[in-house]
């Protein structure tokens, strides 16, 4: 692996404890809608701008040859992330580069361990993996440590009119739903809370709680208006997405399980490229702690 750069311990919180958003940058109109997204997230949230980009197979010199050879290579790597910064975004105050010859996916769930948000392009939807011969978006949603946003190409913050989050009443969905209002908030927008159910009910969906007072037990702390919406269809993830489309909106849905078949709404949700998706990872349970024996 190509790195001149000393990491940062642990990768994405500085010194003085503060967050960082994380995104995986190539040069696909994808990945620089992703890289104006983050830049975008983290000045809301009042975090660093990390970005981590792949130098591609014709970039990489011999592996044995000289180390000024590769030097040279992370900087050019570094100057091309930094500039494109400029060009679209404008002055990041905080901005560091990691550059890597490392397959892109891993190396980016390796960063996700401590970032609030990890962004990459829907391009990465489309792009073969050596890891579970899978696209790397999908796995990167299976496997990252915080919610990952997928934004498609031309896809711009401003023109979030809203956030559509997709609930199943699972603990997965209100970890999404908790996600996307305190998002809504930063933005100033409102949360559609969508259940997708089918038209027969053969799994008991009459005998649940209305939507309305499943959302209100979940004690959303934040000064979200979040309003509540069932639809009647078969295919929950093409519905939500159409949904989101629809409303200009942002969609919003619970990560599935790293053993997890791909008929999960967020595996479907992942290989799309109409709306900006994020993919909301359930938080790890909190070690129990025993009582000491007197």
């Amino acid at each position: 692996m190509i790195d001149t750069e000393a990491r940062p311990q642990p990768r994405a919180v500085t010194a003085a404890g503060q967050r960082t958003v994380v995104v995986g940058y190539d040069e696909q109109p994808a990945g620089i809608a992703a890289l104006i997204w983050a830049a975008d997230s983290a000045a809301r949230r009042g975090a660093r701008l990390r970005g981590v980009h792949q130098l591609s197979g014709r970039e990489v010199p011999d592996r044995y040859g000289p180390a000024e050879g590769s030097a040279e290579l992370v900087r050019r790597g570094r100057s091309r992330v930094a500039n494109t910064v400029t060009e679209q975004v404008g002055v990041v105050d905080h901005l560091d580069v990691f550059v890597t010859t490392e397959p892109i996916a891993d190396e980016l769930v390796r960063e996700s361990i401590d970032a609030e948000l990890l962004v990459v392009g829907s391009s990465y939807a489309h792009l073969p993996s050596a890891v579970l011969f899978d696209a790397p978006s999908r796995f990167i949603a299976q496997h990252s440590h915080c919610p990952v946003l997928l934004v498609p190409a031309g896809a711009t913050p401003s023109s979030v009119a809203g956030l559509v989050c997709g609930v199943d009443r699972s603990a997965g969905a209100s970890e999404a739903l908790r996600w996307a209002a305190h998002d809504a908030a930063l933005r100033g927008v409102t949360v559609l809370a969508a259940q997708v159910q089918p038209p027969v009910d053969l799994h008991g969906f009459g005998s649940q709680e209305p939507l309305g007072d499943w959302v209100a037990a979940q004690d959303i702390a934040e000064p979200t208006t979040i309003v509540c919406h069932v639809i009647s269809r078969y295919s929950p993830a093409s519905e939500l997405v159409n949904l989101a489309a629809e409303r200009q909106s942002m969609l919003v849905v619970g990560a599935p399980g790293r053993h997890t078949r791909r008929g999960h709404v967020a595996s479907h949700v992942t290989s799309q490229d109409r709306v900006p998706v994020v993919i909301v990872p359930m938080k790890p349970p909190t070690p129990r702690v025993e009582p000491e024996l007197a």
